[in-house]
């Protein structure tokens, strides 16, 4: 891990954990006790909703896709400041 400021936690019902800590995202596969970093700057805000990981930078906003283990842009969030995420 990066540090101890860990700013959000969410999961997945395969078992994975995903941390954001000092602008950096984290998943923990909570099988294999393995950390893998998926990217470790400039991320703002994480929530697992609808069956995807959402991560959200500065600018863009970014869906991880499990089976490449990479984040796929979605979208860009030019003049916007995002500092969290949420469902309604």
């Amino acid at each position: 891990m990066y540090n101890n400021n860990i700013g959000t936690i969410c999961g997945d019902k395969n078992g994975h954990i995903y941390i954001r800590c000092k602008y950096a995202v984290v998943k923990y596969d909570i099988k294999r006790n393995v950390f893998h970093t998926i990217r470790n700057n400039n991320i703002q805000a994480i929530d697992y909703s609808n069956n995807r990981l959402w991560v959200c930078t500065r600018d863009s906003l970014f869906t991880y896709n499990r089976e490449k283990e990479e984040l796929e842009y979605y979208y860009n969030l030019e003049n916007v400041r995002i500092s969290c995420i949420t469902e309604d």
